[in-house]
C-alpha cells in the first residue's frame, strides 16, 4: 500500500480519519496525502461581513493549508498537503484518482453521523462513486486493527475484498461471514413442520453452503487464519449484531461495479451495515463505477 489519501474537513473529530491513515501508510511502509476540500467562494457575494473578493478567496485557502498542516503535524507518514475548491466527492475521487491511492480514507461525524448518509452525504458519495478501496472511519484510529469481520456473498467482489482485507490487517483475528436468507422457516411452520424438521433444513442449507464459500476462497492468499461462519438471518441486522458480539474494529463489504456495494449500496443491508455499524467500516471495489469527473 504505497498511497493513502484522507479527506477531511478539519472537524475535531476528523482527526480519527488521518491518524488511521498515518497508522496504516506505517504499518504497510506507505505515504499519506491529506486533502481537505472547500466550497468554491464566489467572488463579488455578500457574505455578512462584506463582499468577498479575491484576496478573501486566498486567505481562506492559506489558512486551510494551515490547519490541515497544523493537523499534519510532525507525522512522517504525511509527504502531501493540499486543499481543492469544489464538490467535495468529486474532489476527493479526483485526488485518488490523481495520487494513484490504494486507499481512500474518510472521517465520520460521532457515533450516529450517519443518519442522514444515504440521503446523499460525502461519504455515502465516495462510497458510491469511488474506483478505490474506501474506509470510512468511526473510532479512534491509532491502534493497528484486532477483530476484522468480512461479509461475503461468494461473489469474485467478496474475494477481492476478503484478499484486500486481510493484507490491510495482516495480525488480525479475521471471520468470514456469510448470511443465508431462512425464507423456508415461515411456511415449513406454517405447514406444521416441527423443530426437527426445520433443524434439518438448515443443516442442509450448510451443507450446500460450506463448500460454496470455500470454492470462493481457493487461491486466496493467507486466508487459512480466518474463521468461518455460515448463519441465518437478515443480512443488515445480523452483520451488525455479529460484529458486535465479536467486538470487532472494521467492518468489510465487497463493493460492485456501476455503483452498488455488497447485497446494494442502495439496498436495505449496507445501508443498515453503514449506518448502524459502531466500528469502521471498508468497501473494497471490483471492478470501475460509471462516473465522469466534470
Amino acid at each position: 500500500m504505497k498511497r493513502i489519501l484522507a479527506a477531511t474537513d478539519l472537524s475535531e473529530r476528523a482527526s480519527s480519519a488521518v491518524t488511521r491513515a498515518s497508522q496504516l501508510a506505517g504499518l504497510h511502509g506507505g505515504r499519506v496525502s491529506l486533502l481537505h476540500v472547500m466550497h468554491p467562494i464566489p467572488e463579488g457575494n455578500w457574505l455578512g461581513k462584506g463582499w468577498v473578493g479575491l484576496d478573501d478567496g486566498e486567505a481562506a485557502r492559506a489558512e486551510a493549508l494551515q490547519q490541515l498542516k497544523a493537523l499534519a503535524g510532525s507525522d512522517t507518514a504525511v509527504d502531501d498537503c493540499q486543499v481543492a475548491e469544489g464538490k467535495p466527492f468529486v474532489e476527493i475521487i479526483r485526488h485518488s484518482r490523481a495520487t494513484d491511492a490504494d486507499l481512500t480514507v474518510v472521517g465520520a461525524h460521532g457515533a450516529h453521523f450517519v443518519r442522514d448518509l444515504f440521503l446523499g452525504t460525502t461519504a455515502e458519495r465516495v462510497v458510491r462513486k469511488s474506483d478505490r478501496p474506501v474506509l470510512v472511519v468511526k473510532q479512534a484510529g491509532d491502534r493497528p486493527y484486532r477483530r476484522v469481520l468480512i461479509a461475503t456473498d461468494f461473489s469474485e467482489s467478496s474475494r477481492h475484498a476478503v484478499e484486500f482485507a486481510m493484507n490491510l490487517a495482516p495480525e488480525a483475528e479475521v471471520t468470514l461471514l456469510h448470511v443465508y436468507d431462512d425464507w423456508f422457516v415461515l411456511p415449513m411452520r406454517r405447514a406444521g413442520a416441527k423443530d426437527q424438521d426445520i433443524d434439518s433444513a438448515h443443516r442442509q442449507m450448510l451443507e450446500a453452503l460450506h463448500p460454496e464459500m470455500e470454492e470462493s476462497l481457493k487461491d486466496v492468499r493467507i486466508v487459512e487464519r480466518a474463521q468461518r461462519r455460515i448463519i441465518p438471518g437478515y443480512p443488515g441486522t445480523t452483520i451488525v449484531e455479529e460484529a458486535r458480539t465479536a467486538a470487532a474494529d472494521l467492518v468489510v463489504m465487497g463493493a460492485r461495479g456501476h455503483g452498488s456495494v455488497y447485497y446494494a449500496l442502495l439496498g436495505s443491508t449496507a445501508e443498515h451495515v453503514m449506518r448502524e455499524a459502531r466500528c469502521d467500516v471498508l468497501a473494497v471495489r471490483r471492478g470501475k463505477p460509471q462516473l465522469e469527473l466534470p
